[in-house]
């Protein structure tokens, strides 16, 4: 089993450049992320929260399982807010 913590640090813009002014309300300032691997399947747990009142976050859940030596199938649960595919 491992346990990650991240945080970021979103560069400052001008405001009249700044195309997504409210992404720490909705993205936060970080994750936490546990990862378990049980035979040759891994299952991970991400968890993020804006850590204000109105309480916006996710939550995801991968399941990676073997198909043959060389192929692995994903599959994943998402539920909140902000989904991105950078990792």
């Amino acid at each position: 089993m491992s346990l990650g913590v991240r945080a970021w640090y979103r560069i400052p813009e001008n405001e009249e450049d700044d195309d997504n002014p409210h992404l720490y309300n909705y993205y936060g300032y970080g994750d936490l992320k546990s990862v378990w691997k049980w035979n040759q399947q891994e299952f991970a747990l991400t968890l993020r929260n804006n850590l204000r009142s109105d309480n916006k976050g996710a939550i995801q859940i991968d399941w990676t399982l073997p198909f043959s030596k060389r192929f692995k199938g994903h599959i994943q649960y998402f539920k909140g807010y902000v989904s991105t595919m950078m990792k």
